[in-house]
Order: C-alpha cells, then sequence, then structure tokens
C-alpha cells in the first residue's frame, strides 16, 4: 500500500514546508515549475553546507520525487540532490550531480558507497523530474534513480539494515559546492509492502488560495477585521494577523480562486493546509472542504506550541465525487478546533 507521507510546492511561500532547515535555503520566486514559488538551496561557496530536510515516520520503503533545476553547475565540485537517511543523520541513499553544459554525470551513493554513475544528455538551466525508489534491506534491498521517468541507475543487494527517518535535500556536513538547486513538486510516498520498485509518476502541486470569507466564521479574527484577510498572506506572517479559536467545534471557511486546468490534467487531490500552533497541550485542529452546503472534514490533528504546517489529503470532495474543474471552482476550505480548550 502506497501512503503519502508529505508534499511540498513551495506554494505557501515559505521554506517551513520542510520539518528542518538551514540559512541557505529558501524559497524562489523566479524559478519555479510550477505555481509562484520554488525551493531554493543557494551554496555560494565551497564551505556551504545548506540544506532543508523532511522527517519521515519510520519504514524501509520509499519513493521521493519531484522537480529539479541546477544552476551554476561546475565541474570540480559535486552537488547534493537527494538523500535518504537513517538514525543519526546515517547516510542510507545519496544522488549526487555534477557536470558542464555537454556531460552531466549523477552519482547513486549507497551506504557511503559509489554504486552506479551514468552520464546523460541533460542540461543546466532545465528541469528534470528526478525520483528514487528504494527498499533498505540487508541483502534484497534496492535503489532506482528515474530522470523523466526513465530509469538512469540502479543498485540492487545490500542496502543496509536501519529504518529510514528523513529525506533531504542538499547535505547537512561539509563541503558542499557552487551548484545552486531549485526544487519543486516534490512528494515522499510510504511504499512498504510494494514487491518492486516503481518509476515515480510526474506530479503537480499547484494552488489555490483564500479570497474570501465563506459560510462559516467562527473564530475570531486578530487584530481585527475579516477572517480570510488575516490568513491570506504569503509567507505566514506568524503572529502579525492570524485566526484564533478559544473553544472547541469552532468552524471557518472561505471561498477559493481558481486555475483552469490543461486538456490533459486531472485532480487526483485537494490538500487543504493550515499554519498553526496550539497555547495548550489538548488544542488541536481539523481541516477539510465544503460544497453545496456539505462538508467534508478530517481527523484532529496535534499541532506543536510554534507554528507548523498540518494537512488533509482528500481523494474526494464533502459530495463524494472525484475533483474536477466545476467542483473545484466552487470549493471552500474549512479549518475546525478540536481537542479541549
Amino acid at each position: 500500500m502506497v501512503t503519502r507521507v508529505w508534499q511540498g510546492g513551495a506554494e505557501s511561500g515559505s521554506i517551513e514546508e520542510f520539518s528542518s532547515y538551514k540559512s541557505g535555503a529558501t524559497v524562489s520566486s523566479v524559478n519555479k515549475y510550477t505555481g509562484s514559488y520554488s525551493f531554493q538551496l543557494n551554496f555560494g561557496l565551497l564551505s556551504a553546507s545548506h540544506w532543508a530536510s523532511q522527517s519521515i515516520p519510520s519504514t524501509r520503503q520509499v519513493r521521493v520525487a519531484g522537480q529539479w533545476l541546477p544552476s551554476g553547475i561546475d565541474t570540480p565540485n559535486v552537488g547534493y540532490l537527494y538523500g535518504i537517511r537513517g538514525s543519526g543523520a546515517s547516510e542510507l541513499v545519496y544522488l549526487r550531480y555534477a557536470g558542464t553544459l555537454s556531460a552531466n554525470p549523477f552519482y547513486l551513493y549507497v551506504g557511503g558507497v559509489l554504486r552506479d554513475t551514468s552520464s546523460n544528455s541533460f542540461v543546466g538551466s532545465t528541469w528534470i523530474h528526478i525520483g528514487i525508489d528504494t527498499y533498505i534491506h540487508s541483502s534484497s534491498g534496492w535503489v532506482k534513480v528515474y530522470a523523466n521517468g526513465q530509469e538512469i541507475l540502479s543498485y540492487t543487494g545490500n542496502t543496509g539494515n536501519s529504518d529510514i527517518i528523513d529525506f533531504i535535500l542538499g547535505r547537512s556536513a561539509q563541503p558542499a559546492s557552487y551548484l545552486t538547486e531549485y526544487f519543486d513538486d516534490l512528494y515522499i510516498d510510504d511504499t512498504t509492502g510494494e514487491s518492486s520498485p516503481t518509476a515515480p509518476y510526474i506530479k503537480k502541486f499547484y494552488s489555490i488560495n483564500v479570497n474570501g470569507d465563506g459560510a462559516y466564521s467562527q473564530w475570531n479574527p486578530l487584530p481585527t477585521g475579516s477572517h480570510y484577510a488575516n490568513v491570506d498572506e504569503r509567507p505566514p506572517d506568524d503572529d502579525t494577523t492570524y485566526l484564533e479559536a478559544v473553544t472547541g467545534s469552532l468552524l471557518d471557511s472561505f471561498t477559493m480562486t481558481t486555475f483552469t486546468l490543461a486538456n490533459n490534467e486531472d485532480i487526483i487531490a485537494m490538500i487543504p493546509f493550515a499554519f498553526a500552533k496550539r497555547g495548550s497541550t489538548t488544542e488541536q485542529i481539523s481541516l477539510g472542504t465544503r460544497s453545496s452546503g456539505t462538508n467534508l472534514i478530517g481527523s484532529a490533528q496535534g499541532l506543536s506550541t510554534s507554528y507548523d504546517y498540518v494537512w488533509e489529503r482528500q481523494i474526494t470532495g464533502s459530495l463524494g465525487f472525484d475533483w474536477n474543474q466545476s467542483y473545484m471552482d466552487s470549493v471552500e476550505v474549512l479549518i475546525n478546533s478540536t481537542g479541549t480548550y
């Protein structure tokens, strides 16, 4: 069974979509594959070690993928793309890259050992969809690397004996490189139980944004004003403008912008998200959508005492239908206060 662990398209305008990051990891509005933003790692100096990572509930099988754009390619130094790490930040799998405009080799490291390399025709300043499907096992593991859906690197055998605990862009140790990298439309799937590797699907994470108050306005807008205007900024401004719930079972909803799907595009899921924190130990939140007067609200989710992103993935809407253009055009997004206040 494939389970979505995380996705990020930088459309919040914030690097805080990742669970951890270092200065030098940011977002870009200049280079993006879809929407308004992408994630950017700007190394700049050979001694820099900029990175962004996302924690993963312990597993032995994952598939990670997303769009990647290299800039400022330099032959002497090898940049770091994706890392799949175990406990103690052990490098279970690493995909590295170096090249000129005419030769662009990728390097696959498993357990710190170079296992495969491949020259290819990809050049700088071109978005490339890069994916890794990996199974960690001491004898029958695998790592497969795909570029634009085609396998380019491979290793089978001993891939280690540690649970996977996070995914990292760049590298948290020196040296890095002068290579600047942009990432967009990233996702992580837990593929536990899959009997063989699969090329990752090329997914796009478009953003529709709040643009008005919806059917519910039960939270308190602080410091004042309309409800949607307190949560429409990108990136979030933390405690400058926000909504506050003071009791449980309070609903707020928002009308949304939209966009026109291309002829070959379908909506796989709608993913409401919120940038939220709790004030006590028991406050929670749940997220959902509303269509034609019907609500579909997800499970209660715990919150941290500092701001973080929470999300709810809905593959059908509140009316039970698959998402389509008209369904998306009329949707409202809901937030619900849950837990004990």
